[in-house]
């Protein structure tokens, strides 16, 4: 190979990142009629406080698998079917011990099998835009389960596992909006807020970098959550201020997330009979986003 042909190749390959990197990445997500989305997330979630000049430790490993299927595909919406497939975990706290897995018979016929088939029965439709916007689903909501006030400290700290079945609100970003509505490039950021019932937040992003098949998308979280529980009768409310930080690979071509990586710390307190005890959570959550074979 002759030398300046050499020197041409080498500085192709010098330039590549530069003009991947100076590229403006469109929001639109690209979804083909038929195509099945399976969804796979992990969970561990640490909780340590002070009872009674105690120290309690909480932690729970829980896993949810759920698919969107496209029912419909326009060039301006996607109509997705979704559904809630399997959930398990780990709960070890104040001594005791409780393992579930939805897809073992005899756990589903005990204390756990009812919120457990209440959860996975949650089926909806949803019509999102083409960035990712829900415009409307059927249903709109589910009535609230009220399960075991034994068991509520368990499902309190799988929330972002189990939030999964219900539909996002009218206006929302849907599970597969990350970008915002605009053309971005690499260090653009963009902001976007989240409140509700029992807590609130705000989280800024940012393009850091473009390969020939992702983008890189990292994100810095601050929220304030106010939770309510019945433990034995007797009613606590719990007040976290957190800050999570994380990373989301988006594939170039689709626009549609491939992994989701983040972890949340927060520190507050318990107030119950009057005490007020200090609490630190840690959550650790893992998202993969796989196409299904056809």
């Amino acid at each position: 190979m002759h030398l300046p042909v050499k020197r041409a190749i080498a500085l192709l390959f010098a330039t590549f990142p530069f003009f991947l990197n100076a590229q403006a990445i469109s929001p639109k997500i690209t979804m083909e009629q038929g195509q099945v989305f399976n969804v796979d997330m992990t969970l561990t979630n640490t909780i340590a406080q002070q009872a009674m000049g105690q120290a309690v430790d909480f932690k729970v490993d829980g896993r949810a698998r759920h698919s969107y299927k496209v029912s419909n595909a326009t060039d301006d919406f996607y109509t997705l079917h979704h559904e809630a497939q399997q959930m398990s975990f780990a709960f070890n706290g104040m001594g005791s011990k409780r393992n579930f897995d939805s897809e073992n018979k005899k756990d589903m016929s005990g204390p756990l099998g009812e919120p457990a088939r209440a959860m996975l029965a949650k089926k909806y439709d949803l019509v999102m835009s083409n960035t990712g916007t829900a415009l409307r689903a059927n249903p709109e909501s589910f009535p609230a389960f009220r399960s075991d006030d034994r068991l509520m400290i368990i499902f309190n700290m799988l929330r972002d596992l189990t939030t999964v079945t219900d539909p996002p609100r009218k206006g929302q970003a849907s599970f597969f909006k990350v970008l915002p509505d605009n053309d971005v490039k690499v260090g653009d950021t963009w902001k976007t807020e989240m409140t509700d019932t029992s807590a609130r937040s705000s989280t800024i992003y940012t393009l850091t970098s473009i390969t020939d098949s992702t983008l890189l998308i990292t994100f810095r979280t601050e929220g304030q959550t106010r939770v309510r529980a019945q433990i034995m009768n007797m009613e606590s409310l719990t007040l976290l201020t957190s800050t999570g930080t994380g990373t989301v690979v988006v594939d170039r071509f689709t626009g549609i997330i491939k992994t989701k990586d983040a972890v949340t710390e927060a520190n507050g307190t318990t107030e119950m009979m009057g005490n007020s005890t200090p609490v630190n959570v840690k959550t650790t959550i893992s998202t993969i986003v796989a196409k299904a074979t056809q």
